[in-house]
C-alpha cells in the first residue's frame, strides 16, 4: 500500500475525504448480478461489500502544488447526512496548507468531488491562491442541467460551487489541454457529459489519474460494468475500453474512488484479460 509515487520528477500524492457507507455491490452496479462478483472478492469488503473512497490527489511538479479533485466537503446531501469533512484534516498531516495549492483541477462535478471548493462557513473559496480549472464542456452541462434525477449534483453546483465565478479564480479550459509542461487533460465522457481525465508524463514514465472512469477494481477486467452514477453507461463503457486498449501495464494509473492507500497502482496484464494491482 502506498499513498505517494513519483513518476519522474513529479510526485503523486493520495489524499482522502473519507468514505461512504460499505453497500451491497448490486446498489452501485445494479446490472451486475451478485454471483458475478465471485471472482472479484478482492474488490469487496470482508464482508463482501462495495466501499466507496472519496479520494483526492496531489501533484507536486515544479513549483506546482495541483490539487485533483476536493472530495465531499463539510456540506450535506439527502443522500449522506453525514460527510466525512478529512480533506483538510489529511492535506494538513501531508504537510500541505490550502493556501500552497497553486491549482485546483475538477475532473467532473458531482457532489462528492466538488465539496472543499468553497469554504462552507465564508462561502469563499476554500484554497485561497488556486486557480481552479473546470472543463468547459462540464461547467456549461451543469449549469444548464434540470434533470430531477440529478437533483443532489445540481443542488449542490448551484449552491456550492458556482459562486467561484466571483472570485476571478475560475479558469474554464479546453478538454485537450496542457496544465503544466508535464500534465496535460483528455476527455473521458459518460460518468459526466465533460468528464476529463490528467495524463502526467515525466522522464519517459506516464501516469494517469482516471476521475470516475473507474469506480471498482473489477471495471479494469469487466470494463462493461457501469456504475449507476454514469449519466451515459454506454459512452462510459466506450470511454474505459478505450482507455485499457492504450496501456501497456507500464503506467501508472490513479483512480480516486478505489479504496485510500490501495489507488494507485497499474494493469497488469495476464492470458489476454487486464487486472487492477494496487501497489
Amino acid at each position: 500500500m502506498v499513498d505517494r509515487i513519483n513518476i519522474g520528477k513529479v510526485t503523486l500524492l493520495s489524499l482522502s475525504d473519507g468514505s461512504a457507507p460499505p453497500v451491497d455491490p448490486t446498489w452501485p452496479f445494479p446490472n451486475v448480478k451478485k454471483d458475478e462478483w465471485s471472482n472479484h472478492l478482492s474488490a469487496l469488503d470482508h464482508n463482501k461489500n462495495h466501499t466507496s473512497n472519496f479520494g483526492s490527489f496531489i501533484i507536486i511538479s515544479g513549483d506546482e502544488k495541483i490539487l485533483v479533485d476536493t472530495g465531499l466537503g463539510n456540506h450535506t446531501t439527502k443522500k449522506l447526512t453525514s460527510p466525512p469533512m478529512k480533506l483538510e484534516k489529511n492535506l494538513l498531516k501531508l504537510g500541505i496548507r490550502a493556501e500552497e495549492i497553486t491549482k485546483v483541477f475538477f475532473t467532473h462535478l458531482h457532489f462528492d468531488h466538488i465539496g472543499w471548493a468553497l469554504d462552507f462557513k465564508t462561502k469563499k473559496p476554500f484554497f485561497v491562491n488556486a486557480e481552479y480549472l473546470v472543463p468547459s464542456k462540464e461547467w456549461n452541462y451543469w449549469e444548464k442541467c434540470d434533470d430531477p434525477i440529478r437533483f443532489d449534483h445540481i443542488n449542490s453546483f448551484n449552491t456550492n460551487f458556482k459562486e467561484i465565478i466571483n472570485f476571478n479564480q475560475l479558469s474554464l479550459i479546453d478538454e485537450n489541454q496542457p496544465i503544466t509542461k508535464n500534465i496535460s487533460t483528455f476527455p473521458t465522457p459518460g460518468h459526466t457529459p465533460g468528464h476529463t481525465s490528467l495524463i502526467i508524463s515525466s522522464n519517459h514514465i506516464k501516469g494517469y489519474i482516471t476521475g470516475d472512469v473507474f469506480h471498482s477494481p473489477a471495471q479494469f477486467t469487466n470494463p462493461d460494468w457501469s456504475h449507476r452514477a454514469d449519466i451515459n453507461s454506454e459512452m462510459a463503457i466506450k470511454t474505459r475500453k478505450n482507455f485499457l486498449k492504450k496501456l501497456t501495464g507500464e503506467e501508472i494509473i490513479a483512480a480516486g474512488h478505489l479504496d485510500h492507500n490501495k489507488n494507485i497502482g497499474k494493469v497488469i496484464i495476464a492470458k489476454e484479460k487486464k487486472y487492477w494491482k494496487g501497489f
